[in-house]
């Protein structure tokens, strides 16, 4: 059987929804394509297909003409689990639908498992095909019950021991089934230690809350297909265990990076992994030197992707001053390219514009305005265990949004 893994879609993105939203639909043509031309029999999702619990109706039309495709292929079945920015009943809600068209959505772990354990059946005559542990993004709620007076390394160790337990029990349950001995494989969204993150998802891994090593995965599965961090990798050297990583640069932080797609196969019982790099469709570039040579090398730009070009300015003058930047704008403008930041070089933390504006309170994220304050703290709680208890409380604020 040939399995595609993908991750990290966030639909709907927000600030960019109309220009973000022409190019996912060319990433979802090109899956599209690859479903075809490499024959895949199922792919797996792993969460944070849309960008927040309440997508735009843009992102889910988006979202369910995809779908619409991939079943009329014939030969692929799909399994979508939740992420942290998915909404799990918003997911849920059309399941019984889609199970009629093999598409398996799970946007919770039921406390029966029943949702999550599938086993997914070959078209090729003598292939058993695999059975699957669907595993979405596992909540604070799902995995302990609050302690009046707990300390928050005792709420951090909890958390992780009811995560390595899922998989644990999940795994026994799967082999229970197994009777034909077939490959067993699982799914996740959350942040595994050892793994490299991006600028885009540092605001949301404030401390270590859930995060669990290769070596704490049930050694049982085959393969696991990971979601969560936008960078495809292995974890912690281990070959089976991988993220996908999002198929769109989702910061400037990426754009060293290629985008790929997974490809696995269980043939004859062996797990063999492919590569497929997404094509670019959009030039990202960041620029730096002074006001002037940042204009020269706007205007020498030759972009040849598809979609308008988005560029991040580093200054490296002393200020930034209200004439350099309208023409810096009018010269982008002029060339059909946009700037999403500008930054000074001689500054640690490079001052960030959206458009043409200084970004305001209300663009910040939360932990953006947390930190700020805990630079100005100098009280005898440890900066350390204050992120870990906000990102906690945040945590649990987000959980309560996207029931």
């Amino acid at each position: 059987m040939k399995i595609l893994h993908t991750s990290d879609w966030h639909l709907g993105q927000r600030f960019y929804d109309q220009e973000r939203h022409q190019e996912h639909a060319l990433f979802l043509d090109f899956l599209l394509q690859t479903l075809k031309q490499e024959k895949i029999e199922l792919l797996l999702i792993c969460g944070d297909i849309f960008d927040n619990a309440n997508p735009s109706r843009q992102a889910e039309r988006l979202y369910y003409d995809f779908l619409l495709r991939l079943s009329s292929l014939g030969h692929c079945q799909a399994v979508i689990v939740a992420g942290n920015h998915d909404s799990a009943s918003h997911l849920e809600a059309p399941q019984r639908l889609l199970k009629a068209f093999n598409i398996h959505v799970v946007g919770a772990l039921s406390d029966d498992h029943d949702d999550a354990l599938l086993q997914i059946k070959s078209k090729t005559p003598q292939d058993p095909g695999i059975w699957l542990a669907a595993v979405p993004y596992l909540r604070d709620r799902d995995l302990r019950r609050a302690v009046a007076g707990e300390r928050f390394d005792e709420m951090e160790q909890r958390t992780k021991q009811g995560i390595i337990q899922s998989y644990a029990t999940l795994a026994s349950e799967l082999q229970q089934r197994n009777h034909d001995n077939a490959p067993m494989l699982a799914t996740g969204h959350l942040t595994a230690i050892g793994s490299s993150l991006s600028d885009s998802e540092r605001h949301i891994h404030i401390g270590t809350l859930g995060s669990i090593s290769a070596a704490q995965f049930p050694t049982a599965f085959d393969y696991i297909a990971l979601g969560h961090l936008h960078r495809p990798q292995k974890v912690g050297g281990c070959e089976t265990i991988r993220y996908s990583g999002s198929p769109l640069p989702l910061s400037f932080s990426e754009i060293k990076h290629d985008k790929s797609l997974r490809i696995i196969s269980t043939e004859q019982g062996k797990i063999e992994q492919q590569s497929i790099t997404i094509p670019r469709f959009r030039c990202l570039l960041t620029l730096k030197g002074s006001a002037t040579e940042l204009q020269q090398q706007i205007e020498a730009l030759t972009a040849k992707e598809q979609l308008t070009p988005w560029l991040e300015l580093v200054l490296t003058d002393s200020e930034l001053a209200a004439n350099d930047l309208k023409m810096l704008h009018e010269c982008a403008k002029t060339c059909q390219v946009e700037i999403l930041k500008i930054g000074l070089a001689r500054q640690d933390a490079p001052i960030t514009h959206l458009k043409e504006s200084d970004r305001s309170i209300e663009e910040l994220q939360p932990e953006e305005v947390f930190q700020h304050r805990l630079e100005h703290y100098q009280g005898r709680i440890s900066h350390e265990t204050l992120r870990g208890c906000f990102q906690q409380l945040l945590n649990r604020l987000h959980e309560e949004e996207t029931l």
